[in-house]
């Protein structure tokens, strides 16, 4: 077996893992070598450490089924098809929000900023060259950032914010609210 066999089959027995446990939080590496049927030692050999392996693992659930929200409008402005991005972003996380959890403090902590890079190129044709590429990879970073924090904690931002945060509808206004703060109003 080679390594990329050996590294596909923990992953996948990785996310089978993911999706299947009521409470992801109790996978062990030790869970994850005997589904690979892979030595204990593979995991870190392979991917460092048990944590950077469970967000490769989450990021590959979320990517294959946000492939198949996407839905890319041309008729649309940059700033429509950002706040859709955003709205079907949030929609997967709170899908996938037990196994999300278990990757927040690799990817706020650890991770490279990579999610802000994914929602840039909507913010640079927003504003065209009337704002420089420092200022919208602020507010590209400030948008995801506060999505995730009201994502993880949506409950707690209701009461603190008196927004309801409950339904699909109260989070396509808050993110309409949030663009058009960021992005200014048409």
């Amino acid at each position: 077996m080679t390594n990329e066999d050996t590294r596909k089959r923990i992953l996948d027995a990785t996310i089978t893992l993911l999706l299947s446990l009521e409470d992801p939080g109790t996978i062990t590496a030790r869970n994850i070598a005997s589904k690979a049927e892979v030595n204990l030692a593979m995991i870190n050999y392979c991917y460092q450490s048990k944590e950077k392996l469970l967000k490769i693992a989450t990021d590959k659930i979320i990517a294959d089924d946000f492939s198949k929200m996407v839905v890319e409008e041309a008729e649309l402005s940059a700033k429509e098809r950002l706040k859709a991005l955003l709205f079907n972003i949030s929609k997967i996380t709170l899908k996938f929000e037990r196994i999300t959890r278990l990757s927040v403090p690799h990817l706020i902590f650890e991770a490279p900023i990579e999610l802000p890079l994914l929602i840039l190129p909507y913010i640079k044709e927003h504003f065209g060259n009337k704002v420089d590429e420092s200022r919208c990879r602020i507010i590209s970073f400030e948008l995801v950032t506060l999505l995730q924090i009201v994502l993880y904690r949506r409950n707690e931002f209701s009461i603190f914010a008196g927004v309801p945060l409950k339904t699909e509808e109260d989070f396509r206004i808050f993110i309409n609210r949030q663009v058009n703060l960021l992005l200014g109003d048409e």
